[in-house]
C-alpha cells in the first residue's frame, strides 16, 4: 500500500544490532510580483480546511521528515536553515526512471539536460555547460565532484537506482556545511543500509532503443554483521541520431558491523566499468569511436552514538577515475589525408579524511556540530595540463554548525566553514538564518549565506596543447597561469514551510543570489609571454550574474491510496554574458514545473503519472534558443506476492504524447518505453 511504502523511511546507523533509527522524524521591482505570488500561495494553504485535513488516520503517515544534509545536524524540515527537497523511495519507484540524474527533475529549480545519451548535465538555477561545475554531489557523504573538470560523471558512478534509499537536495549555497563547490546547491544521495536488503533481489528492464538492464543483489547477516553485494549491467543505444551508445557494469559491496552498543563500522566499495560511443556533431574531423571509463571507490566509516544525541564519526574514502580517450582523427585534406593521433586520457584520484563531532543538546537549547577534513586530489593528463607530472591540490577544512532554540517559536541557525587549498587559497563561508515558528506546523525562514567555488585543476592549471611535430603543429588551445580566483555567491532567502496535519506539506521561498568572478575562457592577449604558434584563449574571472526567483513545493496525501508531489520554479537571471559563446542569462527557463501523481488500485495494482514542463531557454548556455518542452510519463505496476517471493511487473512509457524535444545536439527525445520485472525472495 502507498501508506506502507511511506513508512519505509531511511535508517541511519543505530546503537543496537538490526535496529533502524528512523530519520523521517538589490531587490528589483519585479520581485514584488514574486512576493505577491508567495503570499497568495500562503493564503491558499491557510484557507484549506485544516480540521478536515487532520482527520486522516495517523497510522498512515509519519512526522515531518528529518533532513541530514542541510546543516550536518539532524533537523526537521521546519528547522533547517535552507530549502531542502526529499526524494524518497516511493517517489523513486513511481517515477519509472532508470537513470539517477532524471530523478532530479522532481526538484524545483533543477535542470536536467543530456549532452549525449551518456553525458548528463544537472544544474540548480543555471546550466551553462555540460560539466555543471557549481553543484556538489555526495554519495553517503562522499564527494563525487570531479577535481579535473568539475561536475559529476553520472554514468560512471558506481551506484544504481535500486541501491538508493532517498535523495536530499539542498536548493541553495551550502558551503558552510560542505565547503567550496556546494555553490548553488547540494545533492546528497543516501544508499540503503545493509540490514534493509536481506535475501536475494533481482530486477530486469528491457525496452526501446536497446535498453537492457539487469540488477542482482544479495544481502545477509552473520551475528552483528550485515552485508550486501550488488551487481548491475546496463546498455542502451542512446539517441537515434547520435553515436552515443553505452554499456555499463557496476559492482558494489557494503558491510555494516555493530561492534558494541555504541560503535558501528561500515565498509563500502564499488567499481564501474563503462564503454561509450563518442561523436561530435560540431566537428567533422572527430570520428565516431569507442571510449572507456573506469571508476572505483572505497569508503570506511566509524561511528559512535552516545546518550543525549552525541555522536562522533570518522570516515576515509578514496575515489579513482580513469578516462581512456585516444583516437585518430578523420583524414585531413590539408595534411595529405593524414590522420592525427589524439590522446585525451585522464586519471584522477581523491583521498579524503573527515572527522565530525555532534555534541549533546545543551540545556539552553543549543545544538552544535563541528569537525574538519583533509583532502588530496591528483590529476594526470598530458594534453590538458601540458605535462606528464600530475596536477595536485591539498585542501584543509574546519567547520561548525549550530541550531539554537532561543524560545519555542524562535530558532537561530548558524554555520561556518574555513577552507584552505593550494588552488583556491584561504576562505570563509558563513551562513546565518532565523526560523520563526509562527504557529504549530508553520515556519517562516530567513537566511543569508556566502559560498565559493574554487577553480578546477583544468581552470587553474590549464596548458592544453595539440602538438604533432611531424606535421609542424604546436598549438596551445587554452592556457592559464595560476591567476584565477574562486567564484563567489552571496544568497538571501525568505521561506515559508507549512504542514497541515499529516496530509499536506508546502515549502515555498523567494531568493536572490549574487554571483561574482564567474570563470570562463577569455579571448585576448595572454597575461604572460609564451611562445606558441596560435591560440589566444585563457581562463579568467569574467562574468557576474544575479539570480532571483520563487519556488514552490507541495506534497499532498489525501488518503492512504493517493499522493501528489508538485514543484514549480520561476527563475530570472540577469548576467553580463561576456564569456565567449556562453549565455548565462538564457541558461535557465523562467518556468519549470513537475507533477508526480501516485495511486494504489485494488489487487496489488499501482500506477503513477508524471508531467514535466521546462520553459524556453538556451540549452547548456549556447546561443541557440530551445523551445519550451512538455512530457508526460506513465507507469503501471502489478505486485506479485507469495509466502516466499515479493515481485512486481511494471510497464513504463515516457513522453507518452511523443512531444519531440529538438536540440542543437540532435539529442531528440521521443516516445520510449520499457518493461521492468523485480523479484525479491
Amino acid at each position: 500500500m502507498l501508506g506502507q511504502a511511506h513508512r519505509q523511511t531511511t535508517p541511519i546507523y543505530s546503537n543496537k544490532p538490526g535496529f533502524e533509527k528512523v530519520i523521517s522524524k538589490r531587490i528589483k521591482p519585479r520581485l514584488a510580483g514574486i512576493t505577491g505570488t508567495m503570499l497568495v500561495g500562503m493564503g491558499l494553504c491557510a484557507s484549506l480546511p485544516v480540521a478536515a485535513l487532520e482527520e486522516i488516520d495517523e497510522a498512515y503517515f509519519d512526522e515531518v521528515p528529518v533532513v541530514l544534509s542541510a546543516s550536518r545536524l539532524a533537523q526537521s524540515r521546519q528547522d533547517v536553515p535552507i530549502a531542502t527537497t526529499i526524494i524518497d523511495r516511493q517517489m523513486i519507484e513511481a517515477s519509472g526512471f532508470t537513470e539517477i540524474p532524471d530523478l532530479l527533475r522532481l526538484v524545483p529549480g533543477i535542470l536536467v539536460e543530456y549532452d549525449t545519451g551518456h553525458i548528463q548535465a544537472v544544474g540548480n538555477h543555471l546550466l551553462n555547460d555540460r560539466f555543471s561545475r557549481r553543484m556538489q554531489v555526495l554519495v553517503d557523504g562522499r564527494s563525487v565532484y570531479s577535481p579535473a573538470f568539475g561536475g559529476v560523471h553520472w554514468t560512471q558512478l558506481p551506484v544504481t537506482i535500486d541501491d538508493i534509499e532517498r535523495i536530499e537536495v539542498v536548493r541553495g549555497p551550502n558551503a558552510a556545511s560542505y565547503g567550496s563547490n556546494a555553490f548553488t546547491g547540494t545533492v546528497s544521495i543516501i544508499t540503503r543500509h545493509a540490514s534493509q536488503d536481506r535475501g536475494t533481489s533481482v530486477r530486469v528492464n528491457a525496452g526501446s532503443y536497446g535498453l537492457r538492464e539487469g540488477f542482482v543483489r544479495y544481502g545477509g547477516q552473520h551475528q552483528d554483521l550485515d552485508y550486501r553485494l550488488s551487481v548491475a549491467y546496463r546498455e542502451d543505444d542512446g539517441f537515434e541520431e547520435r553515436h552515443d551508445d553505452k554499456g555499463v557494469s557496476i559492482f558494489t559491496a557494503r558491510a555494516d558491523y555493530q561492534v558494541n552498543l555504541t560503535d558501528t563500522v561500515t565498509l563500502d566499495v564499488g567499481l564501474n566499468n563503462s564503454d561509450i560511443g563518442m561523436d561530435n556533431v560540431f566537428d567533422s574531423l572527430v570520428p565516431e569511436y569507442e571510449r572507456s571509463h573506469n571508476s572505483r571507490y572505497a569508503q570506511f566509516k566509524w561511528q559512535r552514538v552516545l546518550a543525549d544525541g552525541e555522536e562522533i564519526y570518522t570516515q576515509f574514502y578514496f575515489n579513482g577515475y580513469d578516462d581512456n580517450n585516444s583516437y585518430l582523427s578523420r583524414p585531413i585534406a590539408g595534411l595529405g589525408g593524414a590522420q592525427i593521433p589524439i590522446n585525451e586520457d585522464i586519471e584522477s584520484d581523491r583521498y579524503d579524511l573527515e572527522f565530525q563531532h555532534t555534541l549533546p543538546k545543551m540545556d539552553n537549547g543549543l545544538q552544535l556540530v563541528w569537525g574538519g577534513s583533509y583532502r588530496h586530489d591528483k590529476v594526470t593528463t598530458d594534453v590538458f595540463l601540458g605535462s606528464n607530472s600530475p596536477g595536485e591540490n591539498d585542501t584543509w577544512r574546519l567547520f561548525s554548525s549550530a541550531a539554537w532554540h532561543l524560545s519555542e517559536r524562535l530558532q537561530l541557525n548558524a554555520g561556518l566553514m574555513y577552507e584552505n587549498s593550494d588552488i583556491g587559497g584561504s576562505d570563509l563561508s558563513p551562513r546565518l538564518g532565523m526560523n520563526i515558528h509562527v504557529m504549530p506546523g508553520h515556519t517562516i525562514r530567513l537566511a543569508a549565506s556566502r559560498a565559493t567555488r574554487i577553480p578546477t585543476q583544468f581552470e587553474q592549471l590549464a596548458e592544453w596543447f595539440i602538438e604533432i611535430p611531424a606535421f609542424g603543429i604546436n598549438d596551445l588551445v587554452v592556457y592559464n597561469a595560476m591567476n584565477v580566483e574562486p567564484e563567489e555567491i552571496i544568497a538571501f532567502e525568505l521561506g515559508y514551510f507549512a504542514q497541515f496535519g499529516n496530509r499536506l506539506t508546502a515549502d515555498m521561498r523567494i531568493y536572490r543570489e549574487e554571483l561574482d568572478d564567474l570563470i570562463g575562457v577569455r579571448t585576448g592577449d595572454f597575461p604572460t609571454d609564451i611562445d606558441v604558434l596560435s591560440s589566444d584563449l585563457f581562463f579568467d574571472n569574467i562574468d557576474e550574474a544575479t539570480i532571483e526567483g520563487f519556488e514552490l513545493e507541495l506534497d499532498y496525501r489525501p488518503d492512504a491510496r493517493n499522493r501528489f508531489a508538485f514543484s514549480y520554479a520561476y527563475t530570472d537571471i540577469d548576467a553580463t554574458d561576456l564569456i565567449n559563446n556562453v549565455n548565462y542569462s538564457g541558461s535557465a527557463p523562467n518556468n519549470n514545473i513537475s507533477l508526480l501523481a501516485m495511486h494504489d488500485f485494488d489487487h496489488g495494482v499501482s500506477g503513477s503519472l508524471s508531467w514535466y514542463y521546462v520553459g524556453e531557454h538556451k540549452q547548456l548556455g549556447n546561443n541557440q534558443q530551445q523551445d519550451s518542452t512538455s512530457r508526460v510519463d506513465v507507469r503501471l505496476a502489478k505486485r506479485i506476492k507469495t509466502s516466499s517471493i515479493d515481485g512486481e511487473l511494471a510497464l513504463v512509457v515516457q513522453n507518452v504524447f511523443d512531444d519531440h524535444i529538438e536540440t542543437r545536439l540532435r539529442s531528440v527525445v521521443d516516445r520510449r518505453g520499457h518493461l521492468s520485472f523485480r523479484m525479491k525472495y
